[in-house]
């Protein structure tokens, strides 16, 4: 009788202390329900949506999940350096195009995460190449093009953004025409309201649904 009293124990302590063990891979001594030291690889994920929540990993290997509402926006920015002059279907090379100066290693009319073209005199479009779910915020800022040539770059020419200007100019202008969330049409121009292609910088903010 005493026997089967002690085997009962036993299950009943062994089930107590199974429900409460640590499962280790390649580990022996487990610090979570299942401790895994090494690579990780999961054949087949389902695909969720943008409202999912994410997961992360801490440095100590320790797995977290992240709210939706707490993922950081995403933003998307850039520098264009026009060419001042009218916008024509001459090829990149020639005068009168839209340049993108090499700023971040961006190419002609290629940027970061969008593509840019310059259809008329004084008219920016940027395509965003993802876009976005929602837009937050825009926001635009005159380059200084002229640098050391004192305010006078003729038509056609490259602006010059690898020196200091002589003078704050303030009579150029830029704002934002147009905004969703597939690309954004910028106008800069002159004192006068007459458009002109000047430099600018640009910064988008919205839903990051690359996430």
């Amino acid at each position: 009788m005493k026997g089967k009293y002690l085997l009962f124990l036993l299950i009943i302590l062994s089930n107590d202390l199974l429900a409460q063990s640590l499962t280790g891979i390649n580990t022996i001594s487990p610090k979570a329900t299942l401790d895994i030291n090494g690579n990780l690889i999961i054949r087949k994920v389902a695909l969720g949506d943008s409202k999912n929540d994410v997961l992360t990993i801490s440095k100590d290997g320790s797995i977290y999940k992240i709210p939706n509402e707490f993922q950081p926006p995403r933003i998307l920015s850039g520098t264009i350096g026009s060419v001042f002059g009218r916008a024509n279907s001459a090829t990149k090379t020639e005068k009168n195009q839209a340049a993108v100066d090499p700023i971040g290693g961006i190419a002609i009319t290629k940027g970061l995460n969008y593509t840019i073209s310059n259809p008329d005199n004084g008219y920016f479009v940027i395509v965003f190449d993802t876009p976005f779910t929602n837009i937050y915020s825009a926001s635009i800022s005159m380059v200084d093009s002229y640098g050391s040539k004192w305010g006078v770059i003729g038509y056609g020419e490259q602006p010059d953004l690898d020196s200091v200007g002589l003078r704050l100019y303030t009579n150029d202008n830029t704002q934002i025409a147009f905004i969703n969330v597939n690309e954004l049409h910028v106008k800069t121009g002159r004192e006068n309201g007459q458009l002109q292609n000047r430099s600018f910088t640009f910064m988008v903010m919205g839903d990051n649904n690359e996430i």
